[in-house]
């Protein structure tokens, strides 16, 4: 699974990078504008997991977006990985 989320240098900073400008790109890594993250769900969700919360004390809004696009993204397409309570 590829997750493509813009850099902070652009409007949509920490935000998952739409498809319309994804199809401008044979290979999206072509773009300096955004970041490829790139693993399994799983690993995504862990990686997503190792970015500060916006709760921390080491708390940057950057990161935070990063790690929400890429938890709703990973769970938009596995949503058997969305934590249950109980």
């Amino acid at each position: 699974m590829i997750v493509v989320i813009y850099n902070e240098n652009c409007i949509q900073w920490g935000r998952e990078v739409s498809f319309r400008d994804l199809e401008q790109y044979e290979d999206p890594r072509e773009c300096g504008d955004w970041t490829v993250y790139e693993g399994t769900p799983e690993e995504l969700i862990k990686l997503a997991d190792t970015l500060p919360s916006c709760r921390s004390r080491r708390y940057d809004i950057y990161y935070c977006r990063v790690k929400e696009s890429i938890r709703n993204a990973v769970l938009f397409e596995s949503p058997e990985l969305e934590p249950r309570e109980g």
